[in-house]
């Protein structure tokens, strides 16, 4: 436990004090291995997930888990654009950003209504949202191998799912109003009853 919070915790001290977006879609993947990855597995062990199982079926489970809160972070950064953009941070990757056209300065200006949303700014975030739902797929085909009861601990996929899916319809526009954390809480709860009914998501 110790060591998986230390992990989390040197992650966060990272990025306090970085000022740079993250260069690059993997060094996003990476940040999110290092804080909502490890914050699952713990999820696990604290759920003794796996006693009596053999460790392929753990290493399943765990290996979903990684996928999960990597997919997790890289949404959590795409609805958390017009909030980090408030604070003058942007997350989304320069290699992106370049690809696309789109500076800093146009997505702070349209996150506090001074300007449109650049043009390219869907094209720089599609990256992201691609990279969330390929973990996604890669952690529910895990979780096929995985000890009973494993979907149960890692229900986080249902509100990526929805992100993506919201995300989507919206042109992957990480600015889009429908991305608000705040909006569909009702549905979330409902689908993730479901997912752990279900035993999937």
């Amino acid at each position: 436990t110790r060591y998986r919070l230390g992990r989390v915790a040197a992650a966060r001290a990272a990025d306090a004090a970085a000022t740079a977006p993250p260069a690059t879609v993997a060094a996003l993947e990476a940040y999110g291995e290092e804080t909502a990855s490890q914050m699952l597995y713990l999820h696990l062990d604290a759920g003794r997930l796996g006693d009596g199982a053999s460790s392929g079926d753990r290493a399943a489970a765990d290996h979903a888990a990684s996928h999960i809160g990597v997919a997790a972070s890289l949404v959590a950064v795409l609805r958390g654009t017009r909030a980090h953009a408030s604070r003058r941070r942007c997350y989304l990757p320069s290699e992106t950003l370049a690809a696309a056209g789109v500076s800093e300065e146009s997505i702070f200006a349209a996150a506090s209504g001074a300007a449109p949303p650049p043009p390219g700014l869907a094209d720089a975030a599609h990256p992201v949202a691609a990279a969330a739902a390929a973990h996604l797929d890669a952690a529910r085909r895990l979780l096929q191998d995985a000890p009973p009861g494993a979907a149960a601990y890692l229900l986080q996929g249902v509100g990526v799912s929805r992100a993506l899916a919201t995300l989507e319809a919206a042109g992957f526009d990480p600015l889009h109003p429908s991305l608000n954390p705040d909006t569909g809480r009702l549905g979330l709860v409902v689908a993730t009853r479901m997912a752990a009914w279900r035993g999937r998501f």
